[in-house]
């Protein structure tokens, strides 16, 4: 859970420091502590949830791994391409010691929300997030508006909604005492 507090607070950090710079950025950090969030969620709920998870970091790395086996480079690299290769079995010999499935495609974050029911806030909010994270032909050719401070206040608010509820989440499961979470709420703020 400690690399869940890390990234949220990567997240907020990279958040506090854009001001008013593009749009973008904020909705970034929001969305991307909003699927943390969802995750959260589902992990301190369920063991199974957990090991899922744990299978899906080794299919990430080996999907990974394999994405840059398949680069076409100016020079063979044979050494190096080697050694990719060996890490890509050696994980998969992991997985199969410790039985881990292959995950082929991690939960979206519209089936963690329904698995949470949260549907009705999900499809309020992500695609609003969608919008201004991607180039969209509303984020480019509106930007005054997509950027407007009604914008960037709702996805303020929602980042640090997010990040509070996941970071008591995670508290409660490791019983920090109340003293602590009160110190760690001002420093979300």
């Amino acid at each position: 859970m400690i690399n869940f507090i890390t990234s949220i607070c990567e997240y907020l950090n990279m958040a506090s420091l854009i001001g008013n710079g593009h749009v973008s950025i904020l909705a970034l950090a929001t969305r991307s502590v909003y699927e943390i969030h969802l995750k959260v969620r589902l992990l301190v709920r369920s063991e199974d949830e957990l090991k899922r998870w744990m299978s899906e970091a080794l299919t990430d790395k080996i999907q990974t791994l394999e994405g840059l086996l398949s680069l076409n480079t100016n020079r063979k690299m044979e050494r190096e391409r080697a050694h990719l290769r060996s890490e890509v079995d050696r994980l998969k010999n992991l997985a199969d010691k410790y039985k881990r499935p292959e995950i082929k495609t991690p939960a979206s974050a519209a089936s963690m929300a329904a698995d949470l029911g949260s549907t009705s806030e999900h499809k309020a909010l992500f695609k609003m997030f969608s919008k201004l994270v991607h180039p969209s032909s509303y984020l480019i050719n509106n930007y005054d508006n997509a950027a407007a401070q009604e914008m960037r206040a709702i996805l303020q608010v929602h980042l640090q909604l997010y990040a509070w509820d996941a970071l008591s989440r995670i508290s409660g499961v490791f019983s920090v005492p109340k003293e602590l979470m009160i110190v760690e709420r001002r420093a979300v703020h």
